[in-house]
């Protein structure tokens, strides 16, 4: 039996459950058969108001009563396949040698090099990345996450197999569906949420720089994740231009395709990610994307995205504006790019990958 290992619902974290969903929804249509796990809400039943208790409460359900199940469960003929790293920790638990796990990227594991990290952020690091390394095959979502792997955690390349994300499945192929309205105003895009990675703040200030030019006087930029948070919205009121600010709360696929389709570009400016959803999602949907050059984003994006520098924000703003007569090119470029992450070919390495492990 093939097993499926998710993450624990309360910790929200949208980009690891895509994945697993993801994952899902193409085994399924291809009627292969596994069992999908994911720890149950126990301990934080318990309406408690404290975020620390919370936390733990989450890290007894995910780590102690969930690997107490899997233990149990899990046979050692069985195939396991983590899903996100995170939890490479109930590798402790698996009585399976064969077991693989998905690493999305380094961004937290990192915070181990950092001195002013946290004594309690360091343990829970360092448990992951110790039981990362038992694990026989670690699938990387990008280049620049299997290099961190063999930088950071001095991984043996050997062990790490390069598989990247698939486009979302609920995205389906249909005709543009374009807003002809001569109100309608022009905007650029951007989804993601508040982790400071995906400068936000650089974000606004590029945004602000753009104003400044002719063409891009009368657009907005549409938030779509998170609720912007304090810092973002007294930058935005210092800079004045609340007026051109929309944030878009838990939208679902059908409206982000809209958004995607009727947008004058994704500006994605992170200064890290393990690999970079919107990107493709964008270019998916025939969206300009307008990214970092550095890496992943301008792996993913490559040559058919508009690379800027992420931390130059009046430099970026100068670039988009010197860039943007290449936008039809780019949106071209980028629907020949998406084809790399199909659904095919994701499973076409995930199948292999999987019958490796079992013969071993």
């Amino acid at each position: 039996m093939l097993y499926l290992i998710g993450n624990y619902r309360l910790l929200g974290s949208k980009s690891m459950n895509l994945y697993a969903n993801c994952l899902q929804d193409i085994l399924k249509k291809r009627k292969i058969n596994f069992r999908y796990l994911e720890p149950k809400i126990i301990c934080n039943r318990i309406n408690v108001k404290n975020f620390i208790l919370k936390k733990y409460f989450g890290y007894i359900d995910n780590y102690i009563l969930f690997g107490i199940y899997l233990f149990f469960t899990i046979n050692k003929k069985d195939l396991v396949h983590i899903c996100d790293h995170a939890n490479s920790i109930l590798f402790f638990f698996i009585r399976t040698k064969k077991v693989l796990i998905t690493c999305h990227d380094l961004i937290n594991i990192k915070l181990l090099f950092k001195k002013k990290t946290k004594l309690s952020t360091k343990i829970y690091q360092y448990l992951i990345s110790l039981y990362l390394k038992k694990i026989n095959k670690i699938i990387c979502v990008s280049n620049n996450t299997q290099k961190e792997l063999v930088k950071f955690l001095k991984i043996n390349k050997d062990k790490t197999i390069l598989v990247y994300n698939p486009i979302n499945q609920k995205f389906k192929k249909q005709k543009r569906i374009i807003n002809k309205n001569k109100k309608f105003f022009k905007y650029f895009i951007h989804v993601g949420n508040n982790n400071f990675y995906k400068n936000k703040i650089g974000l606004i200030k590029i945004f602000y720089h753009l104003l400044k030019f002719r063409k891009f006087k009368n657009y907005k930029l549409i938030l779509v994740g998170s609720k912007i948070n304090s810092p973002i919205s007294k930058l935005i009121l210092k800079l004045k231009i609340q007026n051109k600010i929309i944030n878009l709360i838990n939208i679902n696929t059908k409206k982000l395709s809209y958004l995607y389709q009727n947008s004058m570009g994704l500006i994605f400016p992170s200064i890290e990610e393990g690999f970079g959803w919107p990107i493709i999602e964008a270019q998916y949907n025939g969206c300009l994307v307008i990214t970092s050059n550095i890496p992943p984003m301008n792996e993913i994006g490559s040559k058919s995205s508009i690379l800027i520098n992420p931390n130059n924000f009046k430099k970026s703003a100068i670039e988009i504006n010197k860039k943007f007569y290449s936008r039809k090119i780019k949106i071209a470029l980028g629907y020949k790019n998406v084809a790399k992450f199909s659904s095919n070919i994701f499973l076409t390495k995930m199948l292999k990958i999987y019958q490796n492990e079992k013969k071993n």
